[in-house]
């Protein structure tokens, strides 16, 4: 996650570089998630809220990513 900080403080040609870094770290975090759960090392509701609160990172990134592409 230390991408959000480098995203946030960078000049505009780098900013969609690091928030694409993050996006992709963000999926690997669900992967980590899914497979946690799937090897049963959490339980179903940590599943579930670790999944949203993860979810809820993606959309606000994207949406960063979506507003630095419009300037």
């Amino acid at each position: 996650m230390e991408e959000t900080g480098q995203g946030l403080y960078a000049r505009q040609p780098l900013k969609e570089q690091y928030i694409l870094r993050l996006l992709g770290t963000i999926q690997t975090l669900t992967l980590f998630i899914r497979l946690s759960y799937d090897e049963k090392l959490i339980t179903e509701q940590q599943f579930f809220s670790w999944s949203d609160r993860v979810e809820e990172l993606g959309r606000m990134a994207a949406g960063w990513l979506t507003s630095v592409r419009q300037k």
